[in-house]
């Protein structure tokens, strides 16, 4: 099934129920993936699987963050890996790691290599990882990558892709893989091993905001069922660096459905703002009020009394009050008038 709704909506409840209603029912949890956003998303999702699930002998759960999956992925696989990687050496154990060491490669490489059009080197740097994570994220061909820097008519292409190549040389020399290296082996492993035949069964969360590579890699599985939820407007990151805008319509397209809308709880101010940005409208919205004024202590004033209205019917720390500067001024008024509150200034 597809999920269609936003944050608001009960799509992450819906995903739970169905996966303790499957191991239930008594399939086996080895079979079941399930792909969640962050690590708060998983550990939440474990809690409330192990709290309801009637179940007592339950398999090892294959609940993941992707980078989780892709992490056990090549951990799980290293045999495979290690022997397609052309060395003299003996066997030698992955060094999965974070951006430093591939940061400290990176910068030995760049050491004696000037490129055209950038001076610091630092800031050669962070561009060669924002292209080299776009390259495997959006899994794209070495033609891919050409044709892209023909378009845009970039200067540095050839010297970018050399030191890019040059750095995941080094990287596999020294079996020193960072978070995006890691992909790139996950892409072997799902194309070329078994190690994902016994997945009959899919949960996934927030697939609106998945990158090209994850939806290359969910082509791959042979399912049974899938449990798929999305927000078919784009939720933080839709359409920002790798996600993928067209993920909805791919997702219909490949499971041949048509998704299952859930109701919002949300704010019907969002989706006023939304279509009024999108139509060039201008349709009111009911719980957002704007107000002008000449002074700021008419602003403070005003802001003031409206908070000792919502103290009678709200709790102080369902209160938030937004200020541009932070001052004593500020600090002092909120202070004499709201004696009652512990007040925290926040940047």
């Amino acid at each position: 099934m597809l999920f269609e709704g936003d944050i608001k909506s009960n799509r992450f409840d819906m995903l739970v129920e169905n996966y303790i209603r499957l191991i239930d029912e008594g399939i086996s949890s080895d079979s079941i993936l399930v792909i969640l956003r962050n690590s708060d998303e998983k550990d939440k999702f474990i809690k409330q699987v192990l709290e309801k699930v009637k179940t007592k002998s339950l398999e090892a759960l294959k609940i993941y963050t992707f980078n989780g999956l892709v992490y056990n992925a090549v951990s799980d696989n290293w045999n495979t890996l290690e022997g397609i990687i052309p060395s003299k050496k003996h066997f030698i154990l992955p060094n999965l790691v974070g951006l430093e060491v591939s940061q400290f490669i990176l910068k030995d490489i760049l050491k004696d290599i000037k490129v055209k059009g950038y001076n610091s080197k630092k800031s050669l740097l962070h561009q060669i990882f924002r292209r080299y994570l776009l390259i495997i994220q959006n899994d794209l061909s070495e033609k891919d990558v050409i044709n892209k820097s023909e378009i845009l008519k970039e200067a540095f292409a050839d010297d970018a892709n050399m030191i890019i190549k040059k750095l995941m040389a080094k990287t596999l020399t020294y079996r020193s893989f960072d978070y995006i290296r890691q992909l790139a082996l996950f892409k072997y492993i799902y194309q070329n091993t078994d190690y994902f035949k016994p997945i009959k069964y899919l949960f996934l969360d927030d697939a609106d905001e998945m990158v090209p590579l994850v939806f290359e890699f969910l082509t791959t599985l042979d399912l049974k069922d899938w449990f798929i939820g999305y927000d078919g407007i784009g939720n933080s990151r839709c359409g920002y660096l790798s996600a993928d805008m067209n993920a909805k319509q791919k997702l219909i397209n490949l499971f041949k459905e048509t998704p299952t809308f859930l109701k919002s709880n949300s704010n019907p101010d969002g989706e006023t703002i939304y279509k009024n940005i999108l139509n060039d409208t201008s349709e009111k919205m009911k719980n957002i009020d704007y107000r002008s004024y000449t002074r700021r202590s008419d602003m403070i004033n005003c802001a003031i009394k409206q908070i000792k209205e919502l103290l009678k019917t709200v709790p102080p720390c369902e209160i938030t009050l937004i200020s541009p500067i932070i001052d004593e001024t500020l600090m002092f008024t909120l202070r004499e008038e709201l004696q009652s509150v512990n007040i925290q200034f926040l940047s």
